[in-house]
């Protein structure tokens, strides 16, 4: 039971949000600003052709 608790909590840190921020700035990412993020529909070959020209 305790090592199942010690996982559980090692799999919430490396969850976290900051860290990821984190290593994703140590990368040179930088988050989108507000309504920015768009999604495509992965069936629709249009929308894969435009996001590739972007």
């Amino acid at each position: 039971m305790r090592q199942n608790a010690q996982l559980r909590a090692e799999v919430s840190d490396l969850a976290s949000g900051e860290r990821i921020r984190e290593a994703a700035a140590g990368l040179g990412m930088v988050a989108p600003p507000a309504g920015e993020v768009r999604f495509l529909n992965a069936g629709d070959r249009a929308a894969a052709r435009r996001a590739a020209g972007a």
